[in-house]
């Protein structure tokens, strides 16, 4: 991974780390507004990231020329995530995480069929990493 993708990839992580927060010291929620803490973060960054990833791949696949079923399968997982996701409770974590899943599974074939750029799976796959710990860990 380059490095401008690597910086990326921690930039958009982060929230998402920081999300964990709770979880270790519940003090640390005092130093934000209830928005930047928790679960409620996890979600709306989690949703808001998934939004954009959805919409790049898209683009991209329009860019390649990858057929009308793949581009719509690019955009799912947003729009899943935008239908399903409306708090912050066990089930929306669950689907959110669902949709990064999705999303990725999706990148994965693109990338294989060499529709997107590899650099772009791999920032995917450490940024959906880290949803992905965000999102089910308050679960246990």
């Amino acid at each position: 991974m380059s490095r401008n993708a690597a910086l990326a990839a921690a930039l958009t992580a982060a929230p998402f780390l920081w999300s964990l927060a709770p979880l270790v010291r519940p003090d640390l929620t005092q130093l934000t507004p209830p928005m930047f803490a928790g679960r409620v973060l996890a979600v709306s960054w989690g949703a808001a990231v998934l939004f954009f990833s959805s919409g790049a791949l898209a683009a991209m696949a329009v860019q390649a020329r990858a057929g009308a079923a793949l581009t719509v399968l690019a955009v799912l997982p947003g729009l899943f995530a935008f239908l399903a996701v409306p708090d912050a409770s066990d089930n929306s974590l669950l689907l959110l995480a669902a949709a990064f899943l999705g999303l990725l599974m999706t990148e994965f074939s693109l990338t294989r069929a060499g529709l997107i750029p590899p650099a772009w799976f791999r920032f995917r796959l450490a940024v959906t990493l880290a949803a992905c710990l965000a999102l089910l860990l308050p679960l246990f």
